[in-house]
């Protein structure tokens, strides 16, 4: 009987955003829900991350999820305790991630809008393909 091989392809299509702030996260979350227009809140579950060889860490996640036709926004901690959820960026406090229809995310605006925030220092496009560790960063 031959076999047959089931291959997967993961969707990445979204706008992941590295974002570098001192600031705690529902501060951060708060400047961003004002400048963006959204209601983004913290979620029920944070990600859970247990990584070989190290311990459990906890990252917080605030979360926006509307209906079908707008994006999906998350706020993701890339720090806790120590750990990093995302080790290549080691420098990077958190990300924005935003799926959803492409034609209804403004990437330059967005990016425009959390440079405005005066505790961000820097905010940029992490494209989510040249990250070794991205599948942490889909999200159910």
């Amino acid at each position: 009987m031959a076999t047959k091989k089931l291959k997967t392809t993961t969707d990445y299509d979204f706008l992941l955003v590295a974002i570098v702030c001192p600031e705690n996260d529902y501060r951060l979350c708060r400047e961003i829900n004002i400048k963006l227009r959204i209601p983004m809140k913290r979620a029920k579950t944070d990600i859970e991350h247990f990584p070989p060889g190290k311990k459990l860490s906890v990252f917080s996640l605030f979360e926006y999820l509307p209906g079908d036709n707008e994006p999906q926004y998350n706020l993701i901690s890339n720090k806790s305790s120590g750990e990093l959820l995302v080790p290549a960026f080691k420098r990077v406090d958190y990300f924005l991630r935003i799926k959803g229809p492409s034609s209804l995310i403004q990437r330059e605006k967005i990016l425009l809008s959390l440079s405005e925030i005066p505790f961000v220092l820097s905010a940029f496009e992490a494209p989510p393909e040249k990250i070794k560790s991205k599948e942490i960063l889909l999200l159910s």
